[in-house]
């Protein structure tokens, strides 16, 4: 760039850096205008100076914008709309809400209260979410055929698993089973990991070949009190088969149905419009590698790792479509029949709005 041209360069900058002044603040309010400007790679180190002269000119109407003090004036006698905003409360799942906790019973009074005597009660909405898996999410694993799976990390005070076959049928072997450190993967998939209790096929077999259900405990006292690894925490993976023609699936209500049940009597059973919105679905929906994420074992337990994947499984959304259609049925329509053909009794509740992941959450589209 010539000595001519680099000067025009210079004051076509400035000019453009006036311009923004006057785009920044027409009238002293409005921001309003969009300048490009477009160079090639030679021009790229000869133009810094007028790099600097923009840059400044937009700083300088910045801050002349900031320093302005804008008055708006309010014609609070000239209505244009009357408003219709009601007031509304939200109420979160956690451990505190929960039966037996020592302030469950002032909670759901206080919402009694709340609904038979507020004026123009708007909708209240419940909401089962991310930190607590075991409140809010109905099938924490995907459905696994004849097998059924359990998973249990190691814990000072053990939480037992308890393994079921479907009604009518029986454990017939263990196809795997390994307390240490197996891959952290879905049922059908296991290996073992550098870490292995050689006593874990044996202790598995003993205690559920040839019953419908076992009982099983994540601890090295259990797994023939010789650690396989010490000083670091194991987890436990069992997969076993049932009997031909079993179908098993994951779907367990034990903590949320009576969540559903004392949210429902305090709202909707007195004529409170709810807003329902389970608002975590299963991370099995999501692509996650191959990796079944873990999730804590005690019924309050939390985390904030739980959502892991941001792409379904199933691209066509029909399998997550199916889970909340599975899962409001349950609540409103008597019960559902699972992916295996089962029938799980339900409720008959009055919900006025089923909410389904409405906002855009760490990284996941919006699922309607």
């Amino acid at each position: 760039m010539d000595s001519d041209s680099h000067a025009a360069f210079v004051r076509d900058a400035a000019e453009t850096a006036a311009c923004f002044g006057d785009c920044l603040r027409p009238n002293g309010f409005e921001l309003g205008c969009f300048v490009v400007v477009t160079i090639d790679a030679s021009q790229a180190r000869e133009m810094g100076v007028a790099m600097h002269i923009v840059a400044a000119g937009l700083l300088f109407s910045a801050v002349a914008f900031a320093q302005q003090s804008p008055s708006v004036q309010v014609e609070w006698d000239d209505i244009l709309t009357p408003l219709s905003t009601r007031p509304a409360c939200q109420v979160v799942v956690n451990p505190l809400i929960v039966r037996g906790s020592q302030i469950h019973d002032q909670v759901f009074a206080s919402l009694r209260t709340l609904v038979t005597g507020a004026q123009n009660l708007g909708p209240i909405r419940f909401v089962p979410w991310l930190p607590y898996p075991r409140l809010g999410v109905a099938a924490l694993d995907p459905p696994s055929g004849s097998n059924v799976c359990g998973f249990r990390d190691e814990d000072p005070t053990p939480v037992p698993v308890i393994l079921a076959c479907p009604a009518l049928s029986h454990i017939v072997a263990v196809d795997f089973a390994s307390f240490g450190l197996p891959t952290q993967t879905y049922c059908g998939n296991l290996s073992r990991g550098p870490c292995h209790a050689p006593a874990s096929v044996a202790t598995v077999t003993q205690a559920c070949v040839g019953k419908q259900n076992c009982t099983l405990e994540a601890s090295v006292s259990f797994f023939g009190g010789v650690d396989p690894c010490p000083d670091t925490p194991k987890r436990l993976a069992v997969q076993l088969q049932c009997s031909a023609g079993s179908n098993v699936t994951y779907w367990d209500f034990t903590h949320l149905d009576p969540l559903m049940e004392d949210f429902m009597g305090a709202t909707a059973a007195l004529g409170a419009e709810v807003i329902i919105n389970f608002s975590t679905p299963p991370t099995w929906l999501y692509n996650t590698a191959g990796v079944r994420v873990g999730f804590p074992d005690q019924p309050l337990g939390e985390t904030w790792s739980y959502e892991q994947g941001t792409q379904l499984v199933d691209p066509t959304a029909t399998a997550i479509g199916q889970y909340y259609g599975r899962l409001l049925a349950h609540y409103t329509d008597g019960g559902f029949t699972d992916e295996c053909g089962v029938f799980h009794p339900g409720y008959l509740f009055n919900i006025s709005h089923w909410e389904v992941r409405l906002s855009y959450n760490r990284g996941r589209p919006a699922v309607l």
